[in-house]
């Protein structure tokens, strides 16, 4: 199972469109957002088959499927965030209020916690 960020173009797509979407799609484990345009998800399958669900769906949106890589990563996020990259689980069910998440007002470096 890996971790995976999902961003894309607002216009186009909007994070409730894309969540709900997500939520129906046994290819994806968990997921989370706490920013604006980006989704955090877990799954067993590539970023090429996630990206092909997303596009089959919004075939004229712009978006991007990356793999998150913890040696090569780092950014500025609330903890929990860290966690759910860091130590992907197949949970999504148990957590249904991952709209709410994220209202952390500062988060640290990722230098700490990898």
């Amino acid at each position: 199972m890996k971790a995976y960020t999902i961003s894309f173009y607002q216009q186009e797509i909007s994070d409730d469109e894309l969540v709900a979407f997500l939520e129906t799609r046994r290819e994806i484990l968990n997921l989370m957002r706490t920013l604006p345009n980006t989704v955090f998800i877990t799954s067993d399958r590539n970023a090429t088959s996630l990206a092909r669900l997303i596009e089959k769906k919004f075939p004229k949106g712009f978006f991007i499927v990356a793999e998150y890589v913890p040696y090569n990563t780092d950014g500025s996020l609330p903890g929990e965030m860290w966690d759910f990259l860091n130590r992907p689980k197949q949970s999504r069910k148990a957590n249904k209020s991952t709209g709410k998440k994220g209202h952390v007002t500062k988060g640290k470096s990722a230098s700490g916690r990898k």
